[in-house]
């Protein structure tokens, strides 16, 4: 690649190495292959095919030894495959993912200029042979591991989300993962929240199982990104492992920007403390109008993933007040050593969890130790899984049941 300085590299001329890959830089989108040509560099597309070969390589050598680097918990590997092997397996396996040893395998068909494998594990495929697209990983633990994977061809990855098709490779001592009940008995309710704070009232998922209005023991949970998890609780609460349970899933703005700003305190600050007010303060005055549902702190749980997640640790940090405990998972942003600010409250609880095969493991450990440094009480726990909606649903489950134990 010919090199060229810019003072902000918006035309991504620094590839830089994580575990152990090429990483593509970041690319302004206002500027176009033909101002990369006419500077010399080459077009996004062979920036990516060079990146691609790269790692290809670097894939091929880690096939040929044996075990993985240390503190490394997966890697790419490329062997020389063959299109009718690669489809005979396939077809006897049953499913376009397989191991062989401690490594998996993944397998798609697509006529497409390029295909991602997505979810726990997320990279571009190489392509084998014609429509024929692998690529395989190596994993630490691999018995323990659980894997959510789907495929995404061509540029469209929000089309292909909405579209999604998404299966579980689970190895044979993974845990169990929550049962997830076909039709529900509890109700599902969509409800629009007005709020001073915030610039119009916001969409909640509401969720209410069986009992939940009998029962003294009624837990609260306010999850981010619209994540009620209805289907994981009921089977738990109708077996009575859990007590019935009011989820409260709130819908983020659209768009990642909007997200981001009401999720990560230190991004916008107005906006997270306008998000943080509706979350703290109007949204349990509404579940005591309009449900006739009023809990103790103890009762009364925020959680998310990813910058969801990140949310819910700060919430708790800002209010300990409103929220009893606290379950994070994947954590993805926030800064522990500015963002840990006490307050006068007892702390709330805190259950942390993260995936050993995502990078949020990092971020979520950082959390941990600034929140344990600060005399807070926190649990731990973390599976050999991805940045995965099934590690959020175990996490999820097993967070609860472990606070109905307590309270």
């Amino acid at each position: 690649m010919a090199e060229v300085r810019w003072t902000d590299d918006r035309y991504g001329t620094r590839p830089h190495e994580s575990d152990g890959e090429l990483v593509m830089p970041w690319l302004d989108p206002a500027v176009t292959d033909h101002q990369r040509l006419a500077l010399g560099l080459p077009a996004v597309q062979d920036v990516r095919a060079y990146i691609s070969e790269v790692n290809r390589r670097r894939a091929e050598a880690q096939a040929l030894i044996e075990g993985l680097p240390p503190g490394a918990e997966a890697r790419r590997v490329w062997r020389p495959w063959s299109r009718s092997a690669l489809l005979e397996r396939w077809e006897r396996e049953g499913a376009a993912c397989w191991r062989e040893g401690d490594e998996l395998v993944f397998v798609h068909r697509a006529d497409a200029d390029r295909v991602r494998l997505t979810m726990a594990l997320q990279c571009d495929m190489w392509r084998v042979d014609g429509d024929l697209w692998a690529v395989g990983y190596r994993l630490r633990r691999i018995e323990e591991a659980f894997v959510s994977y789907m495929f995404v061809a061509g540029e469209d990855i929000v089309a292909a989300y909405r579209n999604a098709r998404v299966a579980v490779w689970r190895g044979p001592a993974a845990p169990v993962l929550p049962a997830r009940a076909p039709a529900l008995r509890g109700e599902l309710r969509v409800c629009a929240v007005p709020s001073r704070h915030l610039a119009a009232p916001r969409t909640v998922h509401v969720y209410l199982s069986p009992g939940w209005r009998e029962s003294s023991r009624t837990l609260v949970v306010q999850a981010a990104d619209s994540a009620h998890r209805a289907h994981v609780i009921e089977p738990l609460v109708l077996e009575g492992t859990l007590p019935p349970v009011v989820c409260l899933g709130v819908e983020h703005l659209d768009g990642n920007d909007g997200r981001v700003a009401e999720y990560l305190p230190g991004h916008d600050p107005a906006r997270f403390a306008a998000h943080l007010a509706f979350q703290a303060d109007e949204l349990p005055v509404w579940t005591a109008d309009e449900l006739g549902l009023e809990v103790t702190r103890q009762r009364r749980i925020v959680t998310g993933q990813s910058n969801g997640g990140a949310f819910a640790v700060a919430a708790g940090i800002e209010r300990p007040d409103v929220f009893g405990h606290v379950l994070a998972f994947s954590v993805a942003g926030g800064r522990p050593e500015a963002d840990l600010r006490l307050q006068d409250a007892p702390a709330a609880g805190y259950d942390l969890v993260a995936g050993t095969l995502e990078p949020f493991r990092r971020t979520t450990r950082a959390w941990l130790e600034a929140l344990t440094g600060g005399g807070v009480p926190v649990t731990h726990r973390e599976y050999v899984a991805g940045h995965d909606p099934a590690l959020w649903d175990l996490a999820f489950v097993r967070g609860l049941e472990q606070l109905a134990a307590a309270v």
